[in-house]
């Protein structure tokens, strides 16, 4: 997987519905692939077990289960949407 980055900075991604399915599997992809992913769900408890079961990988954490523009800005800092 390549996000087409040249320049060497870092690569983040932010997947909603990220503590399972499609959006876990997406998880996985993207942190073995070397990104800091941050990912959310709607349940504490969906975020705590996915965070369990994805403590052996580098870059997948939890933003919490409400992630809105002004988290992604705490966690990441500015971005242009």
């Amino acid at each position: 997987m390549s996000n087409g980055r040249d320049d060497g900075g870092p690569r983040v991604a932010i997947v909603t519905g990220g503590s399972r399915g499609i959006g876990r599997a997406v998880v996985e992809a993207l942190s073995d692939d070397g990104w800091r992913v941050y990912f959310c769900s709607r349940s504490q408890d969906s975020v705590d077990g996915a965070l369990e079961a994805l403590a052996g990988r580098d870059g997948a954490d939890s933003a919490g289960p409400v992630l809105g523009r002004a988290a992604v800005r705490d966690i990441h800092g500015p971005f242009e949407a």
